[in-house]
């Protein structure tokens, strides 16, 4: 792209923001099993966080007009429809990329588990996971999850004081 800078950025952010672990923690505790597993009557604190990595990465590009990348232009964070997809790819300044970078400093984030961040393999979950282990796993793919890791990627990227403009494709 030319007339644009693209930043690309790598972030480790928590498998399991602390938010969403408290709230399956206390459904947990309170069922003494989460809906989605009839047999779960182990599941803790303690198996939950030895049984996932802790930090899964994200990424995300970040695409600012030549010559403005020190500027303090206001973001802007893309999310891709679904959720659980990768960022569109830019190959051009055209359409809504073109009319964004006038104005903002953009970010195009791929979801966790999908695109250039820690993925997620059906071989891995079947070799290394139980079946009641995979959903566990994947209910940390959700939206809330996603929501989380753009608050966090905010904070450590544009400073917490900071907002940015969201704009969605069928999300």
């Amino acid at each position: 792209l030319p007339q644009l800078d693209v930043i690309t950025h790598r972030i480790s952010v928590p498998l399991l923001h602390d938010n969403i672990k408290k709230n399956i923690l206390e459904n947990i505790k309170k069922n003494n099993q989460t809906h989605l597993f009839s047999q779960s009557k182990n599941l803790s604190q303690d198996k939950i966080e030895h049984l996932f990595p802790q930090k899964i990465e994200i990424f995300l590009r970040e695409l600012v007009w030549k010559g403005r990348r020190n500027s303090n232009m206001p973001a802007l964070l893309y999310l891709e429809g679904g959720p659980g997809f990768p960022s569109p790819r830019p190959v051009a300044r055209f359409g809504w990329i073109q009319k964004a970078t006038e104005d903002y400093r953009v970010f195009l984030l791929d979801q966790r588990g999908c695109g250039l961040s820690s993925p997620i393999q059906a071989k891995d979950l079947v070799e290394n996971y139980t079946s009641e282990e995979q959903a566990l796993l994947l209910m940390f793919f959700r939206c809330d999850s996603i929501v989380e890791d753009c608050e966090y990627i905010r904070r450590k990227i544009i400073g917490r004081d900071n907002k940015w403009t969201l704009l969605g494709q069928s999300y």
